[in-house]
């Protein structure tokens, strides 16, 4: 599997580089003068420049993440799997999907990663 991990914190680093641009320009213009409007333009350059860079970046990141990923690999990377479980064919509870509804988000998380297994409705 390719890591993706530099990928991913370079797209993250460009993003946060935008929001520092982002907040120097705020606190410019939040002097309410002339001076901080014309530092905030200033800065219309720096801004272009990393917003640009965080567009590549997180391209680079989105076209890396999908050609490493196979067909069934997307779900596994957000839900943690018991791997000697799943190994086995074991499910240690199933549910309806009507009763996985009723549940929050939370108690939906620790299903799947407790193994549990949705099943048809009963009719």
């Amino acid at each position: 599997m390719v890591n993706l991990k530099p990928a991913y914190d370079a797209a993250v680093a460009a993003d946060a580089k935008v929001n520092a641009v982002l907040m120097q320009m705020s606190a410019a213009l939040e002097k309410g003068t002339d001076e901080g409007k014309q530092e905030a333009l200033d800065l219309r350059p720096a801004l272009d420049a990393a917003k640009a860079e965080a567009v590549q970046a997180n391209d680079l990141y989105v076209a890396m993440r999908g050609a490493s990923a196979g067909v069934d690999d997307n779900a596994r990377r957000f839900v943690p799997v018991n791997e000697a479980a799943a190994a086995a064919g074991v499910v240690t509870k199933q549910m309806t999907r009507a009763e996985w509804e009723k549940l929050d988000f939370e108690a939906r998380r620790q299903f799947f990663k407790d193994g549990g297994e949705l099943v048809e409705n009963q009719a």
